[in-house]
């Protein structure tokens, strides 16, 4: 016990450190990921997350850290504080293996320096205190190099060590896919060791275990639409080159790119306040320190490198191991530049063996160039140590401090924020008090429509449809009617713009009424504009998001409204005036790309695309702004094509793709441009005379239909357009409520024949408008939902049409087990 008391003690300050930063938040949404997944395994349902409207076996994270989160959660079940506090146990198996791996090295003083170091680094710190798999993986990983340091000092392999090490690098690829460095490592070194059987044990053991997970998972359960893609097949996409560019062009690109945007973390990670999310309202003491470290970053790294190099080297030369090491920590590093995905976090496992190598460095310089001057040797140990514990201790504090007030009362220190004007965001999303006033206020059967899946397991049986917040206006109404959303849940984005707030005010379906604010997140009622509105007038509801007037969030509103006005030189304007305010707001830079790209000036949106890749948390834009991108190249192509058939192709897929994204005067000024140069084009003419009536313009509409109907009168599309013609016709000249209805629904029907299932349904909720008792306009809608496979939301109809003719023949036969 004598000899561990410093491990234990180590052990004791981590754990009491981490224990002080637990709350109900989560840097990440995979932290309620883990909780769901845990939660059913340990409930022996298989890994299902049954929070979502539809339950969904597709697992988009790694497995095991769910498996290994099972046990605690089959005692609190959906606990965010519970896995919060077993991954600090793991936090806490990182430093004894870091400590022990250490102390077999280079002896107990070196270990407990540098075991020291990672219990005081924030960000091992914050992430042992989330739900999050890195402090397994990092346990796991030392674990084995613990193992072939065992392995290669003995003459006669351990028979249990040698089981336990194929145990953990067969499983640990399932905890993190980056494990397949720490795979590649140990088989490289076992190949120059000439242990060939153990080699091919080694990767026959991890083929069967990831097959036996990709069976499952790709095969059995396959990728549902509209799901987020596993982390493996997201690396094999292109973000930052054109479709067209091989993938070499893609990694040297995306490689260089996040080389640029890592280099200060990973100069200067063990000195910096990482993530400095989490310090608000910072003393002038940590103002002070890191105002003079700002200077040493010019000394320190140099210095520090010549060390890593150092000690690189020492180990390469001194240790049979030392190229396991090294071979792991070169492919972490190409892998995580590799990854499209920036996040401080995948910086993490590089942190021991940054000290490690700085430990040896520091050895081999003593005992080369300094000999027999062990006064100097731990003076000078001791001054690097304080250099380096001093700021991070700070930060800690600061972090904790920071952490303290939100707990006493998150709504009070958002009161704080706002005073210090702070866009820390994080802090702005209290999951605990909102999910109490959902769960008291609400019924059970709702469901919410949010972007932050961490509100999951804070109310209870209620169901979550997790919605992408860069999700297009038309593809954020249909999936809230889809799934029959009761409720938005919106929060803050780091420049103050609500999440959804474009979506909702652009949003000719719905309108939204604030039910409840906690803090910076804001519930609101989700109800149809189109049923609640007159028909000559559409009800555009309350303003909706922060209507604070924040100089970056004014420029932001005002591009995008000149965006879809198609004054792409004043959006232009406003959205540059929005990104000098916060150069590191990836929304502003995605909305500049699509102006730039709209305005044909694409060389300037592939720069600003290059510049968007490299922000943190821009993942969720990339895709889009890429395709603004392409759309804009498809535009330029079709304007200098000689072929009028291939203009006129080209053109009507720019335009298709302006309308899905909600730029529908765009779409339809493109139509119509196109079709006075080739009117007898007959997809154009089709979807004209929709854009038109979607629009409102019944002169060029009428114009289209009669083009149509010279050039091919019998076909299908073209019937049901005549009639739903003839039948709008006919309604501008009604004015019986209960006749209206039925035009409406014949509408609705011949829009459904020709699978425009949106537009039938507008023309359902337009029907039940006029007559509110029509069962035909529920019974209808619930056919189109089946239609879609959405259950729920087809029996909620069905039940509608019973409530009002029970005796309904086809809701008593319709309606399913949701």
């Amino acid at each position: 016990m004598k000899e561990l008391r410093p491990l234990i003690l180590l052990c004791a300050l981590f754990l009491g450190l981490g224990t002080l930063r637990l709350n109900d938040l989560s840097l990440y949404s995979d932290s309620a990921r883990y909780v769901i997944w845990g939660t059913s395994f340990g409930h022996l349902s298989g890994l299902v997350d049954d929070t979502q409207p539809d339950s969904d076996r597709y697992v988009v994270n790694a497995p095991l850290y769910a498996l290994l989160l099972s046990p605690i959660l089959t005692i609190f079940p959906l606990s965010l504080s519970a896995g919060k506090v077993y991954t600090l146990l793991w936090g806490i198996g990182f430093i004894v293996a870091y400590y022990l791996f250490l102390m077999r090295l280079f002896g107990k003083p070196a270990a407990i320096a540098g075991a020291l170091l990672i219990v005081l680094n924030p960000l091992q710190v914050v992430i042992s205190s989330e739900v999050l798999s890195e402090a397994a993986f990092l346990a796991l990983t030392f674990l084995t190099f613990i193992l072939i340091e065992k392995l290669e000092s003995g003459e006669r392999w351990n028979r249990r060590d040698v089981l336990l090490l194929l145990i953990v690098l067969s499983v640990i690829v399932l905890l993190r896919e980056i494990a397949i460095a720490l795979v590649l490592a140990v088989v490289v070194h076992f190949v120059r060791r000439k242990e060939y059987r153990l080699v091919i044990a080694i990767l026959v053991c991890v083929a069967l275990c990831t097959g036996a997970w990709a069976l499952r998972n790709q095969v059995l359960i396959d990728v549902p639409a509209g799901s987020q893609k596993s982390n493996i097949s997201f690396v094999f996409d292109h973000f930052v080159t054109p479709p067209s560019a091989s993938l070499i062009q893609e990694f040297l690109l995306r490689f260089a790119s996040s080389l640029n945007a890592y280099w200060q973390h990973l100069a200067g990670m063990l000195f910096f306040p990482i993530p400095d999310v989490l310090i608000v309202g910072p003393s002038q003491l940590f103002r002070a320190c890191y105002s003079m470290l700002g200077t040493a970053t010019y000394i320190v790294p140099p210095l520090f490198l010549l060390l890593l190099v150092l000690g690189v080297w020492s180990e390469l030369h001194r240790r049979k191991t030392g190229l396991v090491h090294f071979v792991f920590l070169i492919a972490h590093v190409v892998i995580v530049l590799l990854y499209p995905v920036l996040d401080i976090r995948f910086l993490l496992p590089i942190l021991p063996f940054m000290i490690f190598y700085a430990i040896a460095g520091f050895r081999w310089a003593f005992d080369n160039w300094i000999p027999g001057m062990p006064g100097v040797r731990q003076a000078t140990a001791l001054s690097l140590s304080v250099l380096v514990l001093v700021p991070n201790a700070l930060t800690l504090y600061e972090i904790i401090s920071t952490n303290t007030r939100y707990m006493s009362s998150p709504e009070r220190f958002y009161v704080e924020l706002r005073e210090l004007r702070s866009k820390k965001t994080l802090f702005t999303r209290p999951w605990g008090v909102m999910g109490t006033w959902i769960e008291g206020n609400t019924s059970d059967d709702i469901v919410i429509a949010s972007p932050f899946k961490e509100i999951s397991t804070f109310i209870g049986s209620r169901k979550l449809l997790e919605l992408n917040f860069a999700v297009p206006v038309p593809t954020f109404e249909q999936y809230l009617r889809d799934y029959s959303v009761d409720y938005v849940l919106s929060g803050k984005a780091g420049d103050d713009l609500s999440t959804y707030e474009f979506q909702m005010q652009e949003s000719k379906r719905f309108r939204f009424k604030l039910s409840a604010e906690r803090s910076g997140l804001r519930l609101y009622s989700v109800h149809s504009a189109i049923l609640t509105s007159s028909p000559s007038k559409a009800d555009e509801g309350e303003p909706v998001g922060d209507q604070s007037t924040v100089p970056q969030l004014d420029f932001l509103r005002k591009g995008r409204a000149a965006l879809l006005r198609q004054d792409y030189d004043g959006a232009i304007a406003n959205f540059r005036e929005a990104l000098a305010l916060g150069s590191n707001a990836p929304n502003v830079v995605s909305e500049l790309i699509a102006a730039y790209s709209m305005r044909g000036d694409i060389d300037t949106a592939a720069a600003h695309l290059q510049m968007l890749f490299s922000l943190p948390q821009s993942a969720t834009y990339i895709s889009g702004a890429r395709r603004h991108i392409e759309i804009a190249q498809l535009e330029a192509e079709a304007r200098h094509s000689p072929n009028a058939e291939r203009r006129s192709l080209l053109l009507f897929d720019a335009a298709s793709f302006y309308w899905n994204f909600g730029y529908r005067l765009r779409a339809y000024a493109m139509l119509r441009d196109m079709l006075r140069h080739d009117s007898t084009y007959f997809n154009g003419l089709l979807w004209g005379w929709h854009y038109a009536i979607q629009l409102g313009d019944t002169a060029q509409a009428d114009l289209y239909i009669e083009r149509l109907r010279a050039i091919d009168p019998i076909n299908s599309v073209v019937r049901h357009f005549l009639a739903i013609d003839s039948l709008f016709t006919i309604l501008r000249n009604t004015s019986v409520s209960s006749r209206r209805s039925d035009l409406h629904l014949a509408i609705a029907r011949s829009y459904e024949a020709i699978e425009l299932a949106e537009e039938a349904l507008d023309e359902t909720e337009r029907a039940l408008r006029e007559d509110s008792l029509k069962a035909d306009a529920w019974v209808c809608r619930g056919e189109l939902f089946e239609k879609k496979q959405k259950r729920r939301s087809a029996n909620l109809a069905f039940r509608r049409a019973l409530a009002i003719d029970p005796a309904n023949p086809v809701a008593k036969t319709r309606i399913t087990g949701d």
